[in-house]
């Protein structure tokens, strides 16, 4: 049977002026519909349905919730969450979870979660920031993110519970990342669906994403490294084996390489997207070498490179593999 425990800290000075008073009140609901503790105590979101564990600490003050803890174990959630319209449901989610009212907004954290929902996915430990504030009439958010680990098959399943514009969560579907991340620190600020600053720091494992044509972002495969990025620059460290590269506006045609070690360093400045590689070491089935250099894509004349190679070992057997398509058909049909 459910039991319920309520309890609390309250602080007045005259009975009949109750709205004036402030606290804390604590509950306990074991194995209890969590629907019901809205008879009990005037939740800011819309709880609709769950079974499970809770305890809250509830700070009021002059009749108003202030502050929400919450330790939770619970099954079968459904809710809204503030920046969505629709229900969001989770099968399972444990953790400890904090809401807090601002002058000019909310605040929504998230630690040492777990969660399951019904589209499979599946959250072991993770951590959620979220600031809201409404200035000029529009929406504010800070966020972060931090896990131990995500699969990045299921990043679409995650993507409707971020406070994300449509614009940007369609572009990360673009890239039809997989792979797996560990140790992500993802954060990101954004004023209505304008992504103003954002960073990522990760290592990953096995990664692959689609070629990425409007800044021409080759496609890749089976790629272990480290990544560390902000909306400005980005630093990309390579120590992989048995890749696939898809590089459409360089080169014709896919590139199995059995390593690539080193750094990609890559800078946006003003109308123009610069990517410096350093001592990129490449080993492939038919050539062994060396590049470094750069390529510039500018929103004006398009992308431009400044590369040099140096190659131990090639098979010329193979070179038409390798020979950039900025090379007139003529030529390349002539090699060929």
């Amino acid at each position: 049977f459910p039991s319920h425990d309520i309890r609390g800290k309250i602080f007045g000075r005259d009975v009949s002026q109750w709205r004036e008073w402030h606290g804390t009140l604590f509950a306990d609901f074991q194995q209890a519909q969590l629907a019901e503790i809205k008879q009990w105590i005037d939740l800011p979101v819309d709880l609709q349905s769950g079974f499970g564990d809770t305890r809250l600490w509830v700070d009021f003050d002059h009749a108003a919730i202030d502050r929400i803890s919450s330790d939770l174990d619970v099954q079968q959630l459904s809710t809204t969450l503030r920046f969505q319209e629709q229900v969001s449901t989770f099968n399972h989610i444990a953790g400890r979870i904090t809401w807090e009212q601002k002058k000019d907004g909310q605040l929504l954290e998230a630690s040492n979660t777990k969660l399951t929902t019904p589209d499979d996915l599946d959250m072991k430990k993770g951590y959620f920031f979220l600031r809201e504030k409404q200035q000029a009439n529009q929406t504010r958010y800070e966020a972060k993110v931090n896990l131990d680990e995500l699969q990045l098959e299921t990043v679409h399943k995650l993507l409707p519970y971020l406070p994300l514009s449509s614009e940007l969560s369609e572009k990360i579907k673009q890239f039809q990342p997989v792979g797996k991340l560990s140790n992500l620190s993802l954060s990101w600020q954004s004023i209505g669906d304008q992504l103003n600053q954002y960073s990522l720091k990760t290592d990953f494992t096995d990664l692959g994403l689609e070629p990425y044509e409007p800044y021409d972002v080759p496609g890749f495969q089976h790629v272990n490294g480290s990544i560390n990025l902000d909306q400005k620059s980005g630093t990309l460290q390579l120590n992989s084996e048995h890749v696939v590269l898809y590089m459409k506006q360089v080169l014709r045609y896919g590139v199995p390489v059995d390593y690539i070690r080193g750094k990609i360093i890559w800078r946006h400045d003003r109308d123009k997207f610069n990517v410096h590689l350093n001592k990129l070491a490449l080993g492939t089935p038919h050539a062994t070498g060396e590049i470094n250099g750069y390529i510039q894509h500018d929103a004006k004349t398009g992308p431009y490179f400044d590369l040099n190679a140096t190659f131990s070992h090639a098979d010329v057997r193979f070179t038409k593999l390798y020979l950039p398509t900025i090379l007139s058909k003529e030529t390349l049909d002539w090699i060929d």
